[in-house]
């Protein structure tokens, strides 16, 4: 599954779940995917662990582009804080729980999503395994060394539970 904001003709493609609030903002789901990337998985752990919201978007055959992921956090979640990865002091700061991780290079763009629960932050890199890791420190050291810094989103209850009461569907 791939998500996509641009206008293309969809005539030909198979369309996933034409319904619900990402699809309603215009994004498109097909089945053309091959792996799922951290955007994806750190939006499916997400909402595994919601106990408010529930979706079937997010999953293993989901691939999401750094465009899309950006305007889903900026629309559908709140900024809860950002730090910088230097001092890496920093990276030892508290987290709030169930929130997603957004690693930010120096030209502002979103490189990598975590999902982050109970001390432990959820990750997936391209087609390998997801996996997980508790140092934030040391996984920037080896893996993201280039991200300038992190922001810490939670989903916007208030405007998801607008949004979804507003909108029609036609059947």
């Amino acid at each position: 599954m791939s998500v996509s904001k641009e206008r293309t003709d969809t005539s030909s493609l198979k369309i996933i779940n034409p319904k619900g609030y990402f699809a309603s903002k215009g994004f498109i789901f097909t089945d053309n995917s091959i792996n799922q990337n951290c955007f994806s998985y750190a939006l499916e752990k997400y909402f595994e662990n919601s106990e408010t919201f529930r979706q079937n978007v997010f999953n293993k055959t989901t691939i999401i582009d750094g465009v899309s992921i950006e305007k889903i956090l900026k629309n559908s979640f709140i900024e809860i804080t950002e730090f910088t990865t230097k001092p890496r002091r920093n990276l030892k700061n508290p987290i709030p729980n169930d929130v997603i991780l957004a690693f930010v290079d120096d030209l502002g763009s979103t490189i990598h999503t975590a999902y982050y629960r109970d001390e432990i932050f959820y990750t997936k890199n391209g087609g390998f395994a997801p996996d997980t890791f508790k140092s934030l420190n040391e996984f920037i050291k080896k893996t993201y060394w280039y991200t300038k810094k992190i922001i810490v989103y939670r989903i916007d209850e208030d405007k998801i539970k607008r949004t979804c009461a507003n909108t029609v569907y036609n059947l």
